[in-house]
C-alpha cells in the first residue's frame, strides 16, 4: 500500500476536465472483457458512447472496437491485450521509465510490435507517464504521414494508453481518419473531437478486481 502511494504522488492521474465532450461521445452502458477469448485472463470494464458500433477485433490481440463514422473522419476505438515477457510490478514500472527517451522507447517498441504504427510512416509526438484506474500507463501521441488524392487530404492520427498491467500490457487507443478538402480549416476541430473523445472513453476504465464494491461487479 505505501509503494502504491508513493506512486499516486509521483504520477498524474487522467484529468476529467474533458467530460464536456461532444454529443457523438456520450457514453452509455459499460461493457465488460472478462472471460473474452482474446482477453488473456483481464478483468477490465469500459464505457462505449452511445450510438457507436460496438465490434469484435479483427486481429489476434484485438478484443473489441468502438465504432464512429461520418461523411468526415471515422474514429475508431480499439482494446488490445498482450502478453509482456515477464511480470512488472507498478513501482517496477515507475523505475524502468524516469525519462523522456525512456517513454519513447517504449512507445517506439509498442508500435513496432503492436503494429501501432500499421506499416505507414508516422511521428511520435508527446508522451507521458500517467495512472489509469490505478495502474501505471504510457500516454501517446501519434501522427501519421498525410496523403493526397486528386485534391483531397487523408489525414490519420492514433492517441492511446499502454496500460502496464501486471505480466501483460492493455492498450486502448482511438484512430482518427480524416477526408477533406480544406483540411488547414477543419482539422483542428476534429483533433479536438478525437482527444475529448479519448479521454472520455478511457476515463471510464474500470478494474474490478481492485475494488470489493457491489457496485462494480
Amino acid at each position: 500500500m505505501v509503494g502504491l502511494l508513493k506512486i499516486m504522488r509521483v504520477l498524474p492521474v487522467i484529468l476529467l476536465f474533458y467530460t464536456h465532450s461532444y454529443s457523438q461521445c456520450k457514453l452509455g452502458e459499460y461493457i465488460s472483457i472478462k472471460d473474452h477469448p482474446k482477453s488473456k485472463g483481464v478483468n477490465m470494464k469500459i464505457r462505449v458512447p452511445i450510438g457507436w458500433e460496438v465490434n469484435e477485433g479483427n486481429r489476434p490481440n484485438i478484443v473489441k472496437r468502438f465504432v464512429f463514422n461520418n461523411d468526415v473522419i471515422s474514429l475508431s476505438y480499439g482494446i488490445l491485450v498482450t502478453n509482456l515477457p515477464t511480470f512488472f510490478s507498478r513501482n517496477e514500472i515507475i523505475e524502468e521509465i524516469k525519462s523522456e527517451e525512456d517513454l519513447r522507447d517504449w512507445v517506439k517498441t509498442l508500435g513496432g510490435g503492436f503494429n501501432i504504427g500499421g506499416g505507414f510512416n508516422f511521428i511520435l509526438g508527446s508522451s507521458k507517464l500517467v495512472l489509469v484506474d490505478g495502474y501505471p500507463s504510457i500516454y501517446y501521441k501519434i501522427r501519421f504521414k498525410e496523403v493526397q488524392e486528386l485534391g483531397v487530404t487523408f489525414i490519420r492520427k492514433m492517441e492511446g494508453f499502454a496500460i502496464f498491467y501486471e505480466d501483460k500490457i492493455i492498450i486502448v487507443y482511438i484512430s482518427l481518419k480524416g477526408y477533406c478538402k480544406n483540411c488547414n480549416k477543419k482539422f483542428p476541430t476534429y483533433e479536438n473531437f478525437l482527444e475529448r473523445c479519448f479521454l472520455n472513453i478511457s476515463n471510464s476504465i474500470v478494474f474490478p478486481e481492485q475494488y470489493q464494491l457491489p457496485s462494480y461487479e
